[in-house]
């Protein structure tokens, strides 16, 4: 089957045909991320993406439909494909743009503490390595300080002062006019490029150099020496084998889909690596509702955003709060609020997920620590209820829904090489840069490599790292960088 130079998807039987240099399972946030830098950075680079789903939509849900028809959206559209602690609350977006075009829109970088914190989830790099690429992040998903400017934005920031609340960095569209500000979604960003690449091969005549092709399921590896040399793939229906020795291949499936293809292909036991599909963490989410007095009547715009981060260093302490509007805001003189914890989690080799029938399983029962943390949590969202104004016999208890944050990270996690390699690969699958220990040509690239869970939205980390990794792969590939580069990418 030819493809049509028309057309901005590319049927997988021409992809077949084709010699990407780079090949990316997945066009979440961190494929189209890799994408994006390889697009940009290396000018003669062709790059492939595998989507396993279709197209839903080409921007996030949220620039679409108001805030009360994005639940019944995911409803109808998403998936829950894993047994275990994930059971019915695991969410997968098998579409083009993956979680990314219904995720939550605050994008922070991590904090310093988060990547030497916890004994058991060092980083085998310094933050400030991550420093130029965060920067680039931030400007290529256009991060603003803020998305509220209301009275009760305002009176809220006022009131919580003793928790030293701040608006949020959030992702917007700043080019959007209007009361409407347009989410960031890699999903349009990566719509764009392809268009941008359809114009660049049809006025300088050349061939394509992005090329996405969905409904595509990669099924497992195959493997030849030290490289991986296939994907076997299902395509409606039809099993296929994308040749893949002479390209770097790119783990973007998330923690969960990428961990899972790893033991599906056997790699954890054909090349020692008996860390893989463990260290599974995630945010352990907790929430509550408040109506509070609202001093200030005859308000049309309500809107509140203001995050409260940690109080401190100390393990106990490392959980975020968010403190966000109800869909209906003002009622009644009154202000309802939306209080949400989010809660690092331990990692632990414990923790994991394993192969188990159809089913992936995840095995992440909290640990006393993680428990712990959790009400310590807790605590302090009553006490910011209670400093809003909410009596405190009347507050509802928040209510913890394990495996609902959708911010795992984890199962393939960097480590540090050493001289004792069967040590290595017990603690870690891939090392600082991402590369599978042992394979020349098969990278991780999405928060599977954390080391730790963090305490901040992992999305904007994610990006970072992905943008890191693709410069990597460039250089051990020796891909040519395009000239006289231009911000954002010549920051890093």
């Amino acid at each position: 089957m030819n493809a049509n130079p028309k057309s901005p998807l590319i049927p997988l039987d021409h992809l077949l045909t084709c010699k990407p240099d780079i090949v990316i399972i997945g066009s979440g946030p961190a494929g189209v991320a890799v994408a994006e830098y390889a697009y940009n950075v290396f000018p003669e680079a062709t790059i492939a993406i595998l989507e396993r789903g279709d197209i839903l939509t080409l921007t996030h849900v949220g620039n679409v439909f108001p805030d009360e028809d994005k639940g019944p959206f995911i409803q109808t559209h998403g998936t829950w494909p894993w047994g275990g602690y994930f059971e019915g609350n695991g969410l997968m977006m098998f579409a083009l743009g993956g979680r990314g075009i219904v995720a939550g829109g605050l994008l922070r970088r991590f904090d310093k503490e988060d990547f030497s914190l916890w004994k058991n989830g060092k980083w085998p790099i310094k933050s400030s390595e991550l420093d130029p690429f965060y920067t680039v992040a931030e400007i290529v998903r256009r991060v603003s300080p803020g998305e509220c400017e209301s009275a009760a934005q305002t009176w809220v920031m006022g009131v919580l002062d003793e928790f030293k609340p701040h608006a949020p960095p959030w992702g917007i569209d700043v080019r959007s006019t209007g009361s409407k500000r347009m989410l960031d979604s890699s999903v349009q960003r990566l719509w764009e490029l392809i268009h941008r690449d359809c114009l660049e091969a049809h006025t300088m005549k050349r061939k394509r150099r992005l090329l996405v092709t969905t409904n595509t399921r990669v099924k497992s590896f195959s493997l030849e020496g030290n490289r991986v040399s296939g994907l076997d793939c299902e395509c409606m229906g039809d099993n296929k084998v994308i040749r893949t020795k002479d390209c770097s291949v790119i783990l973007a499936a998330s923690p969960v889909e990428s961990a899972r293809l790893v033991l599906e292909s056997g790699l954890d036991t054909k090349l020692g690596l008996t860390a893989a599909g463990k260290f599974l963490a995630e945010h352990i989410l907790s929430r509550t509702e408040v109506i509070v007095p609202f001093p200030i009547h005859n308000v049309t715009d309500a809107r509140v955003n203001v995050f409260i981060p940690p109080s401190g260093p100390e393990l106990h302490e490392r959980f975020q709060i968010d403190v966000r509007h109800s869909i209906t805001p003002v009622m009644n003189g009154k202000l309802q609020v939306r209080i949400s914890g989010f809660a690092a989690m331990d990692p632990d080799s414990e923790k994991m997920v394993k192969l188990d029938g159809p089913k992936v399983n995840t095995v992440l029962k909290p640990s006393t620590a993680d428990e712990y943390r959790v009400d310590r949590m807790q605590e302090t969202m009553i006490r910011v209820a209670e400093r809003l104004g909410a009596n405190g016999s009347e507050i509802p208890s928040p209510k913890v829904t394990y495996g609902r944050s959708n911010h795992e990270v984890g199962t393939l996690r960097m480590g540090e090489t050493t001289s004792d390699i069967a040590k290595t690969k017990s603690v870690s699958v891939t090392n600082e840069i991402g590369q599978v220990h042992s394979l020349e040509n098969l990278f991780v690239g999405d928060a599977s490599v954390f080391p730790c869970v963090g305490v901040a939205n992992p999305m904007l980390t994610i990006t970072a790292l992905a943008y890191r990794l693709a410069k990597n792969v460039g250089s051990k590939m020796n891909l040519r960088v395009k000239e006289d580069l231009e911000a954002p990418w010549s920051l890093c």
